[in-house]
């Protein structure tokens, strides 16, 4: 006896793009027409490849199957786009169809899509319903440098979909943390869809997060609200090295402190002294190298001060990059106090001791 299943959300988006695709008879058959003579084609010269390579050696040809099944998938998308343009009614019901797949693997920087790769980052479906949009974290992942989530905000307001986060505050294991500094972005999925990447960066004396990030929502598109969604945390592990190198330049000095390398970070952090009141750092860029000459591209950082007794302004800064595959026998920073298209003001070569 057969069993029978209940269609899921997937199954029954399906049946109503079949309902809705109303075509006229002349377009139905004209389509039909065009992909057999396609298809007639297709199997004319695979044949003819076929039996030259069957003379050379008698085996399957296994690329006459996958072009059959990249012909079918073509086809497929080809079915799919027209019946959108000819039928408003099939465009309105695929919008409705599930979003499948990562957002880091879509949108993430190459330390997400490593993450993600490696199975380092885990997937979620933590949603908040707001008025007639919802907010969903589809991706996580946490190493020793910044917290990422993947999200997806469906029914987003077209003119500003990043508003949401001009209200948003964040909480880790129910603490809130100071000068944590953000990079979001995002982009339209389709017409109602926004899908973006969080990245939070975390000082270094701050950074011993154990379970669990809360992030609070209070406006959208005009709503006030409490909006809050809980995040699980799980920290990749890595492998941090303690570092001493100083270099100065004027009346500015770096003191490298460690560095830490993980599957999605590399991270630089020092301490940066500066004549109090300058603010110089704000308008710092920075460039890192490896061994072999490579540059690692930069992601992000975050910097908080403090004055000392001395008039000066120590700046407890972390700088990310990309990954780095093997472990390097040094890395070399070089700063720039304004553009990276000017030479640099300095290149420290930082040292990486295993053992550390």
């Amino acid at each position: 006896m057969k069993k029978q299943f209940l269609d899921t959300e997937f199954d029954i988006s399906l049946k109503d793009l079949n309902s809705n695709l109303m075509w006229n008879k002349k377009q139905k058959q004209d389509l039909k027409q065009s992909i057999l003579a396609d298809i007639k084609l297709l199997e004319f010269n695979e044949k003819n490849k076929n039996l030259i390579v069957s003379l050379k050696n008698k085996r399957v040809s296994f690329p006459g199957k996958l072009i059959y099944s990249c012909l079918a998938f073509i086809i497929l998308i080809g079915i799919t786009c027209g019946a959108s343009l000819a039928s408003p009614a099939f465009a309105s019901t695929l919008k409705k169809l599930p979003i499948i797949g990562s957002i880091f693997e879509k949108m993430g920087d190459k330390g997400l899509q490593e993450a993600k790769k490696g199975g380092l980052s885990k997937s979620l479906n933590e949603t908040i319903s707001i008025g007639d949009s919802s907010f969903t974290i589809t991706d996580v992942m946490y190493d020793r440098s910044r917290i990422s989530l993947g999200y997806i905000f469906k029914n987003a307001p077209k003119n500003d979909p990043l508003s949401i986060f001009n209200s948003v505050s964040y909480k880790i294991d129910n603490k809130n943390v100071t000068n944590l500094s953000s990079d979001i972005s995002g982009d339209f999925i389709n017409d109602t869809n926004f899908a973006g990447v969080i990245n939070l960066y975390i000082p270094s004396e701050q950074n011993n997060v154990s379970s669990d990030l809360s992030i609070t929502f209070k406006e959208s598109n005009g709503k006030k609200g409490d909006w809050q969604l809980n995040i699980p945390l799980t920290k990749i592990q890595g492998k941090t090295f303690f570092v001493t190198e100083q270099a100065s330049y004027n009346d500015y000095t770096f003191t490298m402190k460690k560095v830490t390398l993980t599957p999605a970070t590399t991270e630089i952090n020092f301490d940066f002294m500066e004549p109090k009141g300058m603010n110089i750092m704000s308008g710092m860029n920075f460039r890192l190298y490896d061994d072999k000459g490579n540059e690692l591209k930069s992601m992000g950082f975050n910097s908080s001060g403090s004055s000392d007794s001395n008039g000066k302004t120590k700046n407890d800064t972390s700088i990310q990059f990309e990954p780095i595959k093997n472990i390097p026998d040094y890395l070399v920073l070089e700063t720039y106090f304004g553009s990276t298209l000017n030479e640099p003001e300095l290149r420290i070569k930082i040292p990486i001791k295993e053992g550390e």
